[in-house]
């Protein structure tokens, strides 16, 4: 009886044992996930980390930024001050001074010629002038244009291929031709003949 107390002592005892070990060896299964986690190359992954791979054949993407063409354009500006040694008649694109002018508008010069003294003539560079009507760079005045006013005989052109297109390189000649004056004929002028006719009837 005693023997078979022992016995069961011994095996209550093995079973515990048994219990213990399979406790000491069961793992968290967050913590196999962890351990599973795969380290870049060259690298390492603490401890709970995770990675991801990017797909492959592919990468971070810059979109390429939108570019607009400018509303100015820079041109050369300078006027003549009839002094032998003055720069702005022989002017190059590197010359210093410039002022922004309006794309649309382009750039100009100006040859102004005294009618009663030939030997009077001044060179101008910049925007387009008001009081000619140059608000807009078109085909037909990028070719040398002339008109006389005042005992002054103004020709001029302008660009707008390039920045500071308006150099010597623009050439007047004084010899450009002549723009025809718009005929404008007043509504009174107009009534007034009108009137005339039908009296005449």
């Amino acid at each position: 009886m005693f023997a078979v107390k022992r016995l069961s002592v011994v095996v209550l005892f093995i079973t515990a044992m048994a219990t213990v070990g399979e406790t000491a060896t069961t793992v968290d299964p967050t913590t196999a996930a962890a351990a599973a986690t795969t380290a870049p190359a060259g690298g390492t992954v603490a401890p709970g980390a995770t990675t991801t791979a990017a797909p492959a054949g592919t990468g971070p993407t810059t979109a390429a930024p939108a570019t607009t063409e400018s509303p100015w354009i820079s041109c050369l500006h300078c006027n003549d001050s009839g002094w032998d040694n003055d720069t702005c008649p022989d002017a190059t694109n590197t010359f210093g001074t410039t002022t922004l002018c309006p794309r649309t508008e382009g750039c100009w010069a100006y040859r102004e010629e005294n009618t009663t003294d030939s030997n009077d003539i001044k060179i101008h560079r910049g925007c387009g002038r008001g009081d000619l009507n140059d608000a807009s760079c078109t085909d037909a005045k990028k070719t040398e244009n002339c008109a006389t006013a005042n005992g002054i005989k103004v020709c001029r052109r302008c660009c707008m291929d390039a920045a500071k297109c308006n150099h010597k390189d623009l050439t007047l000649t004084g010899q450009g031709s002549f723009a025809t004056p718009t005929a404008h004929v007043s509504t009174v002028v107009i009534m007034t003949s009108l009137i005339m006719a039908v009296l005449a009837f």
